[in-house]
């Protein structure tokens, strides 16, 4: 039997229960009923009409197409997890294990667009080098129809900032489902209903206290920290009255006695005309291989009217330390943990205990 969860992710991206199906087969009609009966409990009980916006899943037909019918104006979301696991699999089963690598970085690369131009775009510019490197077209034509061409959407700007890349706040409830109540083994339908009810009994009353504690106060706190590093070693750039850039510090000068500030000074000149390329391209970066191999992901750019940034982790939480650290340098906020950064604490465990 099949065990079907709904539910909704908080902005710290832990999961939220709304509904448990119990199924003897995962096909359409399975997943039509369970979100039919859904919709119609919260409005009869409720009086609340359920029409998410979003709903992300693997790449189950059946799911999808229910979706769709319950949900007309929804729009489908692809997990990035599976996605991968699915390429994986697939170049496996065709004997390119070789070039997991590369695939992975073009997907990622993939993911990494904010609009559907710019993932179509890329996807023009990569298509012809993986067919050169992987040598099949048999996988060429697997990824354009099952993954570029699917109807559920998987790049960064497909939905809204914030949001988790794959539906691993819902695997991790199911891991503990298993491993706390049912101990992972087989139950009868009727003993399955009693542990079901016992553990969202214990979810509803104590879980939000004792398992599900938000980490949004520990990241802002590291977010805050870093940023702090980003503004003492002075890697902010100004490029113009919108735009800051971040520098990034060289390995081989964190540890020495060199002064940071002088050495980024230098770095900068060094740069400023790849900066000056970086930023003047970066719309149309797109347009050749050697533009997008030379720009992508070699500078962070922060607008300070939009208060966008182009790092992933922006796009994820909707908030980073690229963001931080130019509100802070530009005055508009404090550091609320300016004090213990000047104390010299670090983030970690102490240096002696470090194996």
């Amino acid at each position: 039997m099949i065990l079907i969860n709904l539910g909704t992710e908080a902005p710290n991206h832990s999961f939220r229960f709304l509904a448990l199906s119990l199924c003897l087969h995962e096909n359409k009609n399975a997943y039509e009923f369970t979100l039919k009966t859904l919709k119609s409990f919260l409005l009869d009980k409720c009086g609340f009409e359920y029409n998410p916006k979003f709903a992300m899943s693997d790449a189950h037909l059946g799911g999808m197409a229910a979706l769709s019918l319950v949900f007309p104006e929804i729009t489908k979301l692809r997990c990035r997890f599976h996605l991968d696991q699915n390429i994986e699999r697939k170049l496996r089963n065709l004997k390119l294990k070789a070039h997991i690598s590369y695939v992975r970085w073009a997907i990622n690369s993939l993911s990494n667009t904010k609009s559907k131009e710019e993932f179509l775009s890329l996807w023009i510019l990569l298509e012809p080098e993986i067919k050169k490197i992987t040598q099949s077209d048999s996988f060429v034509k697997y990824l354009k129809d099952e993954i570029i061409d699917s109807e559920s959407i998987w790049y960064s700007g497909g939905s809204f900032v914030g949001k988790q890349k794959c539906n691993n706040s819902l695997e991790g409830i199911n891991r503990y489902l298993k491993l706390n109540w049912t101990n992972e083994e087989s139950k009868s339908v009727p003993e399955f209903f009693i542990v079901m009810q016992k553990a969202m009994d214990y979810y509803v009353t104590k879980c939000a206290e004792e398992k599900c504690m938000p980490t949004d106060c520990r990241n802002l706190k590291k977010y805050f920290e870093n940023a702090q590093n980003l503004i003492t070693n002075n890697q902010i750039y100004k490029y113009d009255n919108e735009t800051f850039v971040f520098i990034r510090v060289p390995k081989r000068f964190k540890n020495t006695k060199i002064s940071r500030k002088s050495e980024m000074e230098s770095r900068i000149q060094k740069v400023e005309e790849r900066i000056k390329f970086c930023r003047d391209n970066f719309q149309n970066r797109y347009e050749s291989i050697i533009i997008y191999t030379k720009i992508f992901d070699f500078f962070r750019f922060y607008d300070v009217v939009k208060k966008e940034c182009s790092c992933q982790t922006f796009l994820n939480r909707g908030i980073c330390k690229h963001n931080l650290a130019v509100e802070i340098k530009l005055g508009r906020i404090k550091n609320p943990y300016q004090e213990r950064i000047a104390e010299g604490s670090r983030v970690g465990r102490p240096r002696n205990m470090q194996g």
